[in-house]
């Protein structure tokens, strides 16, 4: 995230918190005014919520908790930032991003592990470890590891391989292990044996 993202976000939060500071103090001076006012005999006990000072203090709290409950996600809305972005208006480019931090979690896009040339690894275990140096190259953009993955999926067209690329798997975790899918498909692009995904939420 930007220093301008940052400011516009903490600029944000503060705004509705000062917002609902507000609305709070106000409801309880209306509502302090009522009882010292009562306690004068200025007014006689009214019907319960009959009041017009009750009424407006309880509008003004529900608009506070509407004004609170929206914070969350504008704030989160302004915390996205993209990893390898592709603009819409790109038409000489793959229609998708590598990834986008919202908050502190991170959805990756598949990935493939090709060579320089666009060509398939010659072994499985080769392109095992492309694909997954691509997963933690952009783990690292965002300032994460592979042990703050907390889901993966990956796409196998060749599922006789299954030992070979968990052999290359297990040397890229430090920790405990996220949950992971490994799902048989037809056909990857490019005739690619893997393509990998995952969400990673930074610790």
């Amino acid at each position: 995230m930007t220093a301008p993202d940052r400011r516009h976000g903490i600029a944000g939060f503060l705004h509705c918190a000062e917002a609902g500071a507000a609305a709070g103090l106000l409801a309880a001076t209306l509502s302090n005014r009522y009882r010292i006012e009562r306690e004068l005999g200025h007014i006689r006990p009214p019907l319960p919520g009959r009041h017009p000072m009750l009424r407006r203090a309880t509008g003004v709290l529900l608009a506070a908790l509407a004004i609170l409950s929206v914070a969350p996600h504008a704030l989160q809305a302004q915390q996205r930032q993209y990893i390898a972005p592709r603009a819409a208006t790109d038409t000489t480019t793959l229609p998708f991003s590598g990834g986008v931090l919202v908050g502190n979690t991170l959805y990756l896009s598949g990935t493939i592990g090709l060579l320089p040339d666009q060509t398939v690894p010659a072994t499985a275990t080769e392109e095992a470890r492309r694909v997954l140096d691509n997963i933690k190259e952009a783990l690292t953009r965002a300032g994460m590891t592979m042990d703050d993955l907390v889901q993966v999926q990956v796409f196998c067209s060749d599922l006789s391989t299954y030992a070979d690329f968990n052999k290359v798997y297990r040397t890229y975790f430090t920790k405990v292990y996220p949950p992971r899918a490994f799902i048989g498909v037809a056909h990857v692009l490019f005739d690619a044996r893997y393509e990998v995904q995952g969400i990673a939420v930074k610790g």
